[in-house]
């Protein structure tokens, strides 16, 4: 679950998708669907964890190993990949910090956003990502992870 605003967004990880609701003071209702099942960018792959920062809601994708980044209206910005075996859950968000829990090798990933100053816009950039080791601290190695959608 993410709230911004009056929305309330739902990751629905068996039917791989989002959904958006709007609260109201005594209710609330369904506003609309993001994404569907696959692999492309915008599609999800058992949908767990979901956190919205700086505008823009970010993804772990238990199947798909990765980590989305899409505006609040569902379009994609960028698919950054984790390492081979990983399995994310949950996302959470502190300074300039992305952390990502991987269940199934016991790691916590650490990601840093960048904000895109240059162009005025609240986009964010996953530069790096550090591994820590099973149960223990981070920061065990660093890799590049920029991949992903390009502007």
């Amino acid at each position: 679950l993410a709230v911004h605003g009056d929305d309330l967004y739902v990751s629905e990880r068996c039917n791989n998708r989002l959904h958006v609701f709007r609260i109201r003071e005594t209710s609330c209702a369904f506003a609309r669907t993001i994404g569907k099942g696959g692999g492309a960018p915008g599609e999800f792959r058992n949908p767990y964890g979901i956190t919205i920062h700086a505008g823009q809601i970010i993804v772990a994708e238990f199947d798909n190993a990765r980590v989305q980044i899409l505006s609040l209206d569902g379009e994609p910005k960028q698919v950054v990949q984790l390492p081979q075996g990983a399995r994310p859950r949950g996302v959470c968000v502190s300074g300039d910090s992305l952390f990502v829990v991987d269940w199934w090798c016991d790691r916590l990933h650490q990601l840093r956003l960048l904000s895109d100053a240059d162009k005025k816009t609240a986009h964010m950039r996953i530069q790096k990502y550090r591994i820590g080791e099973s149960s223990s601290a981070v920061c065990a190695s660093e890799s590049d992870a920029s991949g992903g959608l390009s502007d």
